[in-house]
């Protein structure tokens, strides 16, 4: 909790920066998202769109911004869940929020906002993520003095809400210079994929969104790792994809879908998210071929870097996942770190309810899944 002199401070901040944070209309929608899409770390997951997505799993999503003199400076979408069987609930802001997180007044500023949010709507807690790099030493030190505290356990696992670590690649310049970027046996298994017959085409209709969702089944069994319903894919593609925020790519080869991927677009941003590839044909290089023509449509939208997702933070060989750390990095792309995940927690009690339940809630969750 604040001191009364910090509140004192933080009201003079406010009243000499002339920032007020307010909750959007629907109508404003637009405007939110032309903000969100050119702040140099605006993210989708940001995107007035992605809360509609996520409101098929439970959230309810509300946007704000922060604004001076009615000039939108700053943005933020809340993801709000109800805490398990009491009347709380739980914020979330995923990869954001999107604002000036070195300006210690505006940081303050959203903090004492989000306080007054939280207050309202009974929240545990929040949880963010910025994609800001880990060199932003004043980034970190603004959210600590803000009241938030960094949550991340520090090994860069998969642990995290959102990868911690991921690898970019650096689009600019021709087809050619990409392709001379890359490792050689990359090319080579591009160009293989498609001597061998495999065909890259973008998905059409709900046919290829089920031949999609069947194989992404068999790769999670093959990777042990949980999926998401049928439901949510059709959501979020019936979202993002007329917005021209998402392109479903399928591999086919005689006549067969054998792999295929998901790819988000936002700004001059471009993300790969989801992928799924069967258990046959993989000699074929229909991974290879898939990113391949991903890279190609985030160049096209004019994104000047395709974002890989996630790595470990571990770079070493022994690493057990380190085979996605080199089938990324084989298409010259390389490592970026972030700060991230921070907690501006409301209730010490209910916080430490969460951290020790919900382990155990979401375990018992799987198992059920399962």
């Amino acid at each position: 909790m604040k001191s009364e002199k910090q509140e004192a401070r933080s009201k003079k901040s406010e009243d000499e920066s002339g920032l007020v944070v307010r909750e959007i209309r629907e109508e404003e929608k637009d405007a939110y998202n032309a903000f969100v899409a050119s702040f140099p770390t605006g993210h989708i997951f940001q995107s007035y769109e992605w809360g509609e997505v996520k409101s098929t799993s439970g959230w309810v999503p509300s946007r704000y911004v922060m604004e001076r003199k009615g000039e939108i400076v700053g943005a933020f979408s809340i993801l709000s869940r109800k805490f398990p069987k009491i009347n709380k609930r739980i914020f979330y802001i995923p990869c954001g929020p999107a604002m000036d997180l070195g300006d210690p007044v505006a940081v303050g500023i959203f903090g004492d906002a989000i306080n007054d949010i939280a207050k309202r709507e009974g929240a545990v807690f929040l949880k963010i993520d910025p994609p800001v790099t880990e060199d932003r030493r004043e980034v970190k030190e603004n959210l600590v003095a803000a009241g938030f505290k960094s949550c991340s356990d520090g090994t860069g696992s998969f642990e995290g809400i959102q990868p911690r670590c991921v690898m970019h690649l650096d689009i600019k310049g021709s087809t050619d210079d990409i392709l001379n970027r890359m490792e050689h046996k990359w090319r080579y298994n591009i160009r293989l994929a498609e001597r061998k017959g495999v065909n890259i085409r973008t998905a059409e209709g709900k046919e290829d969104l089920k031949a999609f969702y069947k194989i992404l089944e068999v790769t999670g069994k093959r990777d042990g790792f949980l999926i998401r319903n049928l439901g949510y894919f059709e959501k979020l593609m019936g979202t993002l994809e007329p917005e021209g925020m998402a392109k479903m790519f399928m591999a086919d080869h005689e006549g067969k879908t054998i792999a295929a991927t998901i790819a988000l677009h936002f700004g001059d941003r471009c993300w790969y998210v989801y992928g799924a590839s069967g258990n046959e044909y993989r000699n074929l290089m229909p991974n290879h071929a898939l990113q391949w023509a991903m890279i190609k449509w985030a160049k096209e939208n004019g994104c000047p870097v395709y974002d890989f997702r996630g790595i470990p933070c571990d770079l070493e060989p022994s690493h057990p996942l380190h085979g996605l750390v080199r089938f990324k990095k084989g298409f010259g792309a390389y490592p970026v770190k972030y700060i991230g995940e921070y907690e501006l927690k409301f209730s010490r009690f209910f916080s430490w309810i969460h951290r020790r339940g919900m382990p155990v809630y979401t375990h018992m969750r799987k198992l059920i899944r399962r």
